[in-house]
């Protein structure tokens, strides 16, 4: 109750004590709809890409309303080998296809191409990393102050230009989520170390990702929305808060749309019961 009250007196003072009148006018580029294309690749798994829609500032859209199931959706290679997806789905906008199809290998680059209705064609490119870090040391030790903590090394791949990491812990029966898994990873002088405190040590897995730099951009982003939305949803002075959303980082490298076209390779670390 006290932090709360906190909030709300520094909410206030935010209020009156820089708060002014301006019109502005939004530019037409951001109240046309664009598409959002989300996709990732790797080695040995199938290719599944999202594609959706934004929302015009002003108009308030449930999710399905925003699904794009009506595109012509293509991955090529640089040698010009094109392969169609097609909807997965018969309720999410996600298209895919098999690497039966169109093998996904390590270091070479793949192309996006996404045509739908009403929207520009949007594109995108992504290189798979030519080789992937791998556990030094993981491990599972009891903290009496926190509980269980997982602990973690690696050493850097040679060339870090393009690439960083993450490394996201779940159970195997439970879903995971490889858009997060940023947290507690500090780079020391000649190797990479995790500390994360978790509710279980057994029937678990440890997945270190080498992942390109788009993708570790747009993972960070969504990280940090994500905070801000669970921190927030039910403060007394969300609707000021609000008014700062601008403030929060946005990152995309699709053309013409948003979203993120990015690989990785995984190091997985299990540990039974």
């Amino acid at each position: 109750m006290k932090r709360l009250y906190c909030y709300f007196i520094f909410a206030l003072l935010l209020f009156y004590g820089c708060t002014r009148e301006e019109i502005l006018d939004f530019p037409k580029s951001n109240v046309k709809p664009q598409l959002v294309a989300i996709g990732f690749l790797t080695p040995g798994d199938s290719i599944h890409i999202y594609l959706g829609s934004t929302v015009p500032f002003g108009q308030a859209k449930e999710l399905p309303e925003t699904y794009v199931r009506n595109a012509k959706v293509h991955i090529s290679e640089d040698n010009g080998n094109s392969i169609p997806l097609t909807l997965s789905s018969s309720t999410l906008p996600i298209y895919s296809c098999s690497q039966q199809d169109l093998p996904i290998i390590k270091g070479k680059s793949y192309l996006l191409h996404a045509v739908a209705a009403n929207f520009q064609e949007v594109k995108a490119k992504t290189t798979v990393p030519t080789e992937k870090a791998v556990w030094n040391s993981a491990g599972f030790t009891y903290n009496s102050s926190s509980g269980i903590e997982f602990q973690g090394s690696w050493h850097p791949i040679p060339d870090e230009q393009e690439i960083d990491y993450s490394v996201y812990l779940y159970r195997t029966k439970e879903p995971s989520d490889i858009l997060f898994g940023n947290e507690g990873i500090i780079k020391n002088k000649d190797e990479y170390t995790i500390k994360r405190d978790i509710y279980f040590n057994n029937d678990a897995q440890a997945v270190l990702m080498t992942r390109t730099k788009a993708m570790g951009a747009f993972s960070k982003m969504a990280e940090l929305n994500n905070e801000v939305r669970w921190s927030y949803a039910d403060a007394a002075f969300y609707d000021v808060i609000s008014a700062f959303k601008g403030i929060l980082p946005s990152y995309s490298n699709i053309e013409n749309g948003v979203g993120v076209f990015g690989s990785y390779l995984l190091d997985v670390k299990t540990f039974k019961p």
